[in-house]
């Protein structure tokens, strides 16, 4: 818990103007059951007021400043733009990730909601998204090697087979991509920005989920959402294509070759790895088959990418280790 941060108080200085600090929302105090609640001046002063050298990303949501804060952690703070039009997604966020306890999520630690504020503190990921590592160099996609990308394949899968099949709750997250997918220091995948995410009704409902607007049910082609992009991230990985570049490739989403081994992403062949990577890029066809019912099940999926993976761990070269954990 972040013992840090100050208790509310009437008044607070920012830019030299006196701002209420107290927001007694009834809405905002069950949030505050879910996680710390944080102040602005705290936040604004670990960011240098928001400067722009602390500013690590510009999303939909709004921009994202890396911070020390003063019990010596380092946190990732996402300030949302014009919060009046964003208030569902920032509880949406809070309620479901704030709730929601899993290796391959990103943990959020705190809020601050003061006046026309919003703004959601995460744990800090070094390593950014997959999107910037596939795509914005060619030197920093070949450190990401065919071993890492399997990696977080897997990591990603578990997550969402857990949250489609996860006990009392059933939750699809709806925008995955991968800008969404943050890495630790190790590279581990963690599940980010769950604002679009939906949440099923169950027997037994955890009363901090109980906040979410909750549906009766979700249909099956809710889920196959899911499974739909997970091919796209699948595919994008394999390819190191944009995801709207794989729509314009001319492929047949009917076709079980949906994609051509010529599509392949050149840095991954030729390493020992050739007849994984056709097996997966077979298997983001399945994933993205234009019919959902045709589509497998999220636990179907991380059962086949962890078991293609097994068997070349345990028949491919003894040197070329998957580390799968």
């Amino acid at each position: 818990m972040f013992l840090w941060i100050k208790k509310r108080t009437k008044l607070m200085m920012i830019d030299g103007n006196e701002r209420e600090e107290v927001n007694n929302d009834p809405k905002i105090l069950e949030l505050e059951k879910i996680v710390t609640r944080m102040s602005f001046m705290e936040l604004s002063n670990a960011t240098l007021n928001f400067s722009q050298d602390n500013e690590i990303g510009n999303g939909m949501l709004g921009k994202v400043y890396k911070a020390l804060v003063p019990n010596g952690w380092t946190v990732a703070i996402k300030r949302f733009q014009s919060s009046e039009n964003l208030e569902e997604e920032f509880v949406s966020e809070i309620t479901t990730l704030g709730s929601l306890r899993h290796p391959n999520l990103v943990p959020l630690i705190g809020f601050c909601s003061e006046r026309d504020e919003r703004l959601l503190v995460y744990k800090y990921m070094p390593n950014g998204n997959l999107h910037e590592w596939l795509h914005s160099t060619e030197d920093k996609a070949r450190l990401l090697d065919f071993a890492l990308r399997v990696k977080i394949v897997i990591g990603v899968a578990k997550a969402l087979a857990w949250l489609h099949d996860g006990g009392n709750f059933h939750v699809v997250h709806s925008n995955i991509s991968t800008k969404c997918i943050l890495l630790d220091e190790n590279f581990n995948p963690k599940l980010s920005n769950f604002w679009e995410a939906t949440l099923a009704k169950t027997n037994v409902i955890d009363s901090n989920l109980s906040l979410l607007p909750i549906v009766e049910s979700l249909d099956f082609t809710t889920y196959k959402k899911d499974v739909y992009q997970f091919g796209v991230v699948l595919l994008e990985l394999l390819t190191r294509k944009e995801s709207y570049q794989l729509s314009c490739l001319g492929l047949n989403l009917s076709s079980s070759s949906f994609a051509s081994p010529l599509d392949v992403d050149t840095l991954l062949l030729g390493q020992g790895f050739d007849n994984m990577v056709l097996q997966l890029l077979e298997f983001a066809s399945d994933c993205m088959k234009f019919i959902p019912d045709q589509r497998p099940t999220m636990q179907q999926v991380y059962q086949t990418v962890a078991a293609i993976a097994q068997v070349h761990d345990q028949t491919g070269d003894p040197e070329i280790k998957l580390h799968l954990d």
